[in-house]
């Protein structure tokens, strides 16, 4: 009997079921004091045993009992007001809450559609404390939100911190989008303990001046178990979920500024001569610091094999065919623009890049992506599209097998912070098999599979 199999469950959610019962392990009286250390025993012993089993419950739990409310939190300490009962003052003023030692298992709801239809909301903040990629998943339920709910602003609030959680930089990609109505900043910061308790109490005060607006965080669950980062963030904002999965959406700003218009008109006669197109690398991340080591080695490479290589941040190399782009003089918002454009023009754009902004990126603009997993995440199945082709060093039981290429032990080096360096030659290999003709959807990959796990 497997630990996943629904006989086990049963068995657990019996044990559970039968705590506080009558009848100890010892068989002492209910009540006494040896009965309570009899059962505090055997939720301890429950718990050691199989605690992801009894993590599942619990959010089980959570989320099939959802107050009638229009939003609830859930879990210890967090403070709760329905509806009826609506403070403007208050606001979401019970979040950021504390609660250190439960926290992973607390969860949120909005239900903005039921706040508007009762009259209570006409201007909606949404508070930021994610990366760009995070910030790109969530962009399909807000389009969603646009349409369901058209005569109530829509406000995009971002933290001005730069930390492990958060990237000021979202600020440009909503200046961009058309669903947000007005772009703020706020000064908030991190808590050690668990991401959701970011600290954005200067957006609840700002707001006090408004009686009709409320503060929404951007909330997300992110585990092993989770279908698909977007499915989450479809479910915390109690709305039905398209199918399949939908991808991210790009808003690209409406002109070029002069340093991308100069890279575009240095990349154009080199894709002239090249019919291969380009290959654009992005091989370091923000959020666990990681540099891949071969870049200079596999742009050369690929520059042999007859592409044009342009790389994000520093080449190291001299090659007329290698391009940098520097992301302080060629923001984000530009990047993607500028792909688009070399992908409109016609010419062949791949993408090589590691666990980054560009998985969902890449899906946005329709671009195909050979990635690298260079870290150990349970959880990489809820962030896939089919249009990545994920480099692993392991069997992810939540990728799709015709997606995922599992390195050879000897082909990958592992650091003491568990950060994954794929060897070169396993790379270019990869690169070469899925650009060959007998890999035609690495140019025109399948979108009937866009759901994960």
């Amino acid at each position: 009997m497997t630990r996943d199999s629904p006989r086990f469950r049963d068995r657990i959610l019996g044990r559970l079921s039968s705590f506080g019962h009558s009848v100890g392990v010892s068989g002492a009286p209910a009540g006494t004091a040896m009965y309570w250390i009899n059962q505090l025993a055997r939720l301890v012993a429950l718990l050691l045993l199989c605690p992801r089993e009894c993590l599942n419950l619990v959010s089980a739990l959570q989320r099939t009992h959802q107050s009638s409310a229009w939003y609830s939190i859930t879990g210890p300490r967090a403070k709760f007001r329905c509806a009826a009962d609506w403070d403007p003052e208050h606001k979401l003023a019970a979040l950021p809450w504390r609660a250190p030692l439960l926290a992973p298992w607390n969860r949120t709801y909005f239900d903005l559609d039921s706040a508007v239809r009762r009259n209570f909301v006409d201007r909606i903040c949404f508070v930021f404390f994610i990366g760009l990629g995070d910030y790109l998943y969530a962009t399909p339920a807000i389009a969603d939100i646009r349409r369901r709910l058209p005569g109530v602003q829509l406000v995009g609030y971002v933290s001005s911190n730069a930390d492990g959680h958060n990237a000021p930089l979202v600020k440009r990609l909503l200046a961009c989008n058309p669903d947000i109505d007005e772009t703020l900043t706020f000064a908030g910061s991190p808590n050690a303990t668990n991401w959701k308790n970011y600290d954005y109490r200067e957006v609840i005060r700002h707001e006090q001046e408004n009686p009709r607006s409320i503060v929404v965080p951007v909330l997300y669950e992110y585990d092993a178990h989770c279908e698909h980062r977007v499915a989450e963030i479809y479910r915390g904002f109690c709305l039905p979920l398209p199918q399949p999965v939908p991808s991210p959406l790009i808003h690209l700003p409406k002109s070029a500024t002069s340093p991308a218009l100069a890279l575009m008109a240095s990349l154009r006669p080199q894709l002239e001569l090249h019919a291969k197109g380009l290959a654009f690398l992005q091989l370091d991340s923000r959020s666990s610091g990681y540099v891949y080591p071969y870049i200079a080695d596999v742009a050369s490479a690929l520059v042999e094999r007859g592409y044009v290589v342009l790389v994000a941040g520093e080449a190291d190399t001299c090659d007329e065919r290698v391009f940098e782009l520097d992301p302080m003089a060629i923001p984000i918002e530009q990047t993607f623009g500028l792909l688009a454009a070399l992908k409109n023009c016609g010419y062949p754009v791949r993408i090589v890049s590691v666990t980054s902004v560009f998985w969902p990126a890449s899906s946005a603009l329709g671009i195909p992506n050979l990635t690298m997993q260079h870290r150990h995440d349970p959880g990489v199945g809820s962030l896939w599209y089919p249009n990545l082709w994920v480099i692993t060093d392991r069997n992810y039981q939540t990728l799709p097998a015709s997606r995922q290429i599992v390195c050879p032990a000897d082909k990958f080096a592992t650091s003491q912070d568990g950060l994954i360096s794929y060897d070169p030659d396993f790379l270019l290999e990869s690169f070469d098999r899925l650009s060959s003709p007998a890999f035609r959807d690495f140019a025109q990959y399948d979108t009937q599979d866009r759901c994960a796990g």
